[in-house]
């Protein structure tokens, strides 16, 4: 069990200060690296995982495992955004995971969605 879950407040201010210290002025794809790195305990990175992929349409597929970590029964009010058939954007959180599509110029916008929605509820 990773130290995320016995201790899920103090995880929480531990992971806020450390992000408002250390990640402020990092772009998107930075900042989930340190995401990353503040998920990983030896125990959660063998379960979980942070996966971007491709999709055919042409597209970007991004899915967050979020079980174990302070946001792991936190809700999203989906995102949708339809612009174009290659710009549209559709985040969501289902299953203990941040799932987040788009087309092919999106997937920074995707990052964005998942940073702001960590920012917002990581208390």
């Amino acid at each position: 069990m990773s130290m995320a879950k016995i201790y899920p407040e103090a995880f929480g201010q531990l992971f806020q200060k450390k992000f408002q210290a250390e990640c402020p002025d990092m772009n998107d794809l930075e900042w989930l690296q340190c995401y990353f790195s503040e998920c990983c305990n030896g125990d959660w990175e063998h379960t979980y995982q942070i996966k971007i992929q491709t999709l055919d349409n042409p597209g970007w597929s991004v899915e967050i495992a979020l079980e174990d970590t302070v946001l792991e029964d936190m809700s999203l009010q989906e995102v949708s955004i339809q612009r174009s058939a290659s710009d549209w954007l559709l985040c969501r959180v289902e299953d203990k995971v941040f799932r987040g599509g788009g087309g092919i110029g999106n997937l920074v916008e995707i990052l964005k969605v998942f940073r702001d929605w960590v920012k917002t509820n990581d208390a």
